[in-house]
């Protein structure tokens, strides 16, 4: 990748954050135990810029962002802990019991603004 598609990449997820952070307390407020993921692969999947997907393992889905061609892959956990929360931060779980206390929500809606910098135009790294 070039110096300049880096920066074009850095400026489109730069553009991205707010979004994500917006994804980020849905996805911490309506966390859901593994196997049961289905609602929050649904939510992600809204937020990504399309692209060709396959639902995999239940609850999981594959996507391919752009044609064929080389590819990189990047992966993100769905599912919560059987835990309490007691952050009282405004985006608290609303389901009692279940809390992504792993950084699963953080994960999924970083891969959801690279998702979206990169099918961007202009973002996209040559390959």
């Amino acid at each position: 990748m070039t110096g300049s598609h880096l920066s074009t990449l850095a400026a489109a997820l730069d553009e991205e954050l707010p979004a994500a952070a917006a994804l980020r307390h849905r996805l911490h407020a309506r966390p859901c135990l593994s196997g049961a993921e289905a609602p929050t692969r649904d939510l992600v999947l809204a937020a990504l810029p399309g692209g060709s997907t396959t639902k995999v393992a239940d609850t999981g889905a594959v996507v391919r962002i752009g044609g064929p061609g080389p590819a990189v892959a990047v992966r993100a956990e769905l599912d919560a802990l059987a835990v309490q929360e007691k952050t009282g931060v405004p985006w608290t779980s609303e389901h009692p019991g279940l809390m992504h206390a792993c950084g699963h929500d953080v994960h999924l809606a970083a891969l959801a603004a690279l998702a979206r910098a990169i099918g961007r135009k202009g973002a996209r790294p040559p390959c």
